[in-house]
């Protein structure tokens, strides 16, 4: 009877110990299945990044070409835009730089620094293409020729 007991009790620490290791085999798989979409998930995002990388880099070197001129000076990209306003305008105000002033365009005004790619980030990117996107559009859309008769101002049936 005592021999009996005693098979019973270790074959209940045998199965309990059982259950204990496959209750921690089950977790260790869970986890490991649970990193394997992390790292899944994560390499996606990251090649997602690299082609928004690569598309609008291609957008902003696309519309760097459009732009008037672009020049290379100490190390920084300057966009040269050329002056709608009169050659006798006084120019606003500006700070005084001691060090390094911007170079000058033909046109006398400062060539602007644009902002590396590098710096920038994923939403300022899209925002800064978007911006330079709508003001290509508008400009093309100003500089269209407009049909005669939607030139011409439509008479109010009230006069």
């Amino acid at each position: 009877m005592e021999h009996h007991r005693q098979q019973e009790e270790y074959y209940k620490k045998l199965q309990v110990e059982k259950r204990r290791r496959q209750e921690y085999e089950n977790r260790r798989q869970e986890e490991e299945r649970r990193s394997q979409e992390e790292e899944y998930i994560r390499q996606q995002e990251e090649h997602r990044r690299q082609i928004e990388d690569a598309n609008l880099t291609a957008l902003l070197q696309a519309l760097s070409q459009l732009t008037p001129s672009h020049t290379l000076s100490r190390g920084y990209t300057h966009t040269c835009f050329t002056s709608t306003a009169s050659s006798t305008a006084p120019l606003p105000p500006q700070k005084a730089i001691t060090q390094n002033p911007p170079p000058l365009c033909a046109s006398g005004t400062p060539h602007l620094p644009e902002i590396s790619l590098h710096t920038q980030t994923g939403f300022t990117r899209v925002l800064r293409a978007v911006i330079w996107l709508t003001a290509f559009a508008c400009l093309a859309f100003t500089s269209l020729p407009v049909h005669p008769h939607l030139s011409a101002p439509t008479p109010s049936p009230f006069f």
